[in-house]
């Protein structure tokens, strides 16, 4: 019952056929990076291994073939510890790298911040590294040596992975290029994100965090069936990963609710049977945003299990129905729905 809404509009095959050749591309260019860095291994060289992930989206390593490997993660605080190299990194808490080093500082990022430039320098360890946000504010710490240096500007980064022992060996940082970000439309506003129907059962929670995963599982799969830019992709990621506390180790939609599919399996929720007069509808308020003329959005509260009457149409109106399918059992519904920044909308 729970159909998606194509907020963008339908997919068509041309575009599906693209994404499925971008699939391929992907797949290729991950055996060619496992291939490279088993080289290197062999060899003893450093590389700045990496390449386009997906249109817009960019992954390079910076640093030697030592260390300790950690998945990539979202980034919500960084801290530096440092002296002739880098010698530990501190990514949302937890600590990669010795014990040595000067401490350099730390940032938090608040809810709308994001690291928007980066300077590194590398060779067999990362030898420098210099983090800028969008706000203006900078951590950095190393010496002067690596011989490979890059910087990155105009960019917005997604996630960190590291490599490290008594130093930091590796980054692998994944970051849009010439990110463009979203701009706030409309705020608390309510969307309709799921729905059953009459003599169907409601699966609701009552766990305030379980509630946040059900909220963003439900809006994920609606995204699920969207095509957007790159830097919406990323600003999703962010959300997602900031508000259920999760570490995700792709910003693929498909990937994100499979997570969270596993965190809500298990925990306790609860079914409500429905009646024949009956239907069942999921509410969450969030805000649209717009980037490049396409509207989107994400939940900032938590999620409602309403139980409602066929008859009671007024419950449901000012809500957009992210779904664009409930009016197909509320049939009274159809004399309110309109079109608003691309979803559907009871007026």
């Amino acid at each position: 019952m729970n159909q998606p809404f194509h907020l963008f509009g339908k997919k068509t095959f041309a575009q599906n056929l693209k994404k499925n050749h971008r699939n391929t591309v992907c797949h290729s260019f991950t055996s060619r990076f496992i291939l490279l860095g088993i080289l290197g291994i062999l060899l003893g060289c450093t590389f700045n291994v990496g390449g386009q992930y997906k249109s817009g989206i960019f992954f390079y390593s910076y640093g030697g073939n030592g260390g300790i490997a950690s998945s990539p993660v979202s980034i919500t605080s960084l801290g530096l510890k440092a002296d002739r190299y880098i010698d530990q990194i501190n990514i949302n808490g937890k600590a990669y790298g010795g014990d040595g080093g000067e401490e350099r500082g730390g940032i938090t990022l608040s809810d709308d911040e994001y690291i928007s430039a980066f300077s590194i320098s590398y060779g067999k360890y990362v030898d420098y590294i210099r983090f800028q946000t969008n706000k203006n504010r900078v951590i950095e710490g190393g010496g002067g040596g690596g011989d490979k240096r890059v910087q990155k500007n105009n960019i917005r980064i997604i996630s960190i992975g590291v490599h490290a022992d008594r130093f930091v060996d590796k980054l692998t940082i994944k970051y849009v290029e010439n990110y463009k970000p979203s701009q706030v439309v409309v705020k608390n506003v309510s969307f309709i994100v799921g729905f059953n129907g009459p003599g169907t059962e409601l699966e609701t929670y009552d766990n305030q965090r379980q509630k946040t995963f059900d909220a963003y599982r439900n809006v994920t799969e609606i995204m699920q069936a969207q095509t957007y830019e790159a830097s919406v992709e990323a600003e999703y990621y962010a959300k997602v990963s900031f508000s259920t506390k999760l570490e995700y180790k792709s910003t693929n939609t498909t990937e994100i609710k499979n997570e969270l599919e596993r965190e809500q399996s298990s925990g306790y929720k609860r079914k409500i049977t429905l009646g024949q007069e009956q239907v069942g509808v999921k509410v969450v308020s969030g805000t649209i945003m717009v980037n490049a003329g396409n509207y989107w959005f994400y939940p900032t509260g938590e999620i409602q299990y309403i139980v409602l009457k066929l008859d009671q149409v007024n419950n449901l109106r000012n809500k957009y129905d992210l779904t664009g399918q409930l009016d197909t059992q509320i049939s009274d519904l159809q004399n309110y729905a309109t079109n608003q920044y691309g979803f559907k909308y009871y007026r």
